[in-house]
């Protein structure tokens, strides 16, 4: 049986080694190809009146760091809710390092990567499956209840039945995600279709108001960093925070269904230019410029987090890490097989 773990140990390493290298390579081109997009409109753009603050993107990279350390916060909380037990640095560093898997064609990376991870090492992968689609669940409600709360109205044009959908979806949709019956029975049925025995438990209530309150916290980073990142451009007046809030929002889920689209890619800078060429008074160059700019800013936040994570000091919590596999239930059912 050792032998057995010890030869699944050296492949999980392999593929985690894998995972890693396709990530750094696909987000080292997105970075040399909207880097390479963004100088050669650089003339032009500096005609508009751009002349880059290096304290304002300073800031608004930092601000961006600091939101996804929010947001892998918010699922190491949710874990913990399911009945997985996870220390937040080795939950920080799991959850970092999977994100890059967002720039791998196809949707779903980072929750298969979770998944297998918290199956390998901690065996409780339902909990991992779980966890990662319920904080997709409340990012989408919550983002879409926002970018309607900017855009809907005007988007809409008076069209009621489509007002009406687009809130009513929002609203079930963070319903859903805040009732801990729902969450677990939900959480159950998707982590048995998917193969992952369920080792959990119906989180309390107040730590998915907990995640969700950390999730709206960090859409309105998204904005406020955004602000900055503008800012830092050397642009002055412009749309408001909440504005950028709105349109980050919008055009994140436009991304996010464009299942064609790595993270969004194209799609969503297209959207978010046109938003703010449409309802937010920028000129064209300017709005196309600081879209390629928000997804350097996005991929450079990524790739930092990740690296800070894994730069902290300590060691992952002994009290998950040093359990007995042969104690495991996990283990048990696996055997009887």
């Amino acid at each position: 049986m050792s032998g057995g773990r010890t030869k699944v140990a050296g492949t999980m390493k392999l593929v985690g080694f894998l995972f890693t290298i396709a990530s750094l390579v696909f987000a080292g081109i997105l970075l040399a190809r909207h880097g390479g997009d963004l100088a050669a409109r650089w003339n032009e753009l500096r005609a508009a009146g751009w002349q880059p603050r290096p304290g304002w993107l300073l800031a608004a990279l930092g601000v961006a760091i600091g939101n996804l350390f929010l947001l892998g916060g918010a699922w190491v909380l949710l874990v913990r809710a399911l009945g997985g037990e996870i220390g937040y640095l080795e939950g920080m560093r799991a959850w970092t390092w999977t994100n890059l898997g967002r720039y791998l064609p196809g949707r779903v990376w980072q929750i298969s990567a979770l998944t297998i991870y918290l199956r390998e090492k901690k065996r409780i992968g339902g909990i991992g499956l779980g966890s990662s689609l319920l904080l997709q669940v409340q990012m989408l409600a919550v983002g879409g209840g926002i970018a309607f709360a900017v855009f809907g109205l005007r988007l809409a044009e008076g069209r009621v039945a489509l007002i009406a959908g687009a809130a009513v979806f929002a609203l079930v949709g963070l319903v859903a995600a805040l009732r801990p019956s729902i969450v677990g029975g939900l959480t159950r049925h998707v982590s048995g279709w998917m193969g992952e025995p369920w080792q959990g438990e119906d989180p309390e209530r107040r730590a998915l108001w907990s995640s969700a309150a950390a999730v709206t916290a960090s859409w309105f980073a998204y904005g406020f960093g955004l602000w900055l990142l503008w800012r830092g451009a050397g642009a002055d007046g412009g749309p408001d925070v909440w504005f950028w809030t709105g349109a980050f929002a919008a055009a994140y889920l436009v991304g996010y269904v464009a299942l064609f689209a790595p993270a969004g890619l194209i799609v969503r800078e297209a959207s978010l230019t046109g938003l703010l060429v449409g309802f937010g008074g920028v000129a064209a160059a300017p709005a196309a410029g600081i879209a390629i700019a928000s997804r350097l800013w996005a991929i450079a936040s990524e790739l930092c987090a990740a690296a800070l994570a894994w730069a902290l000091p300590g060691q992952p919590d002994a009290r998950t890490d040093g359990k007995r596999v042969d104690d495991d239930p996990y283990m048990d059912e696996t055997r009887t097989r």
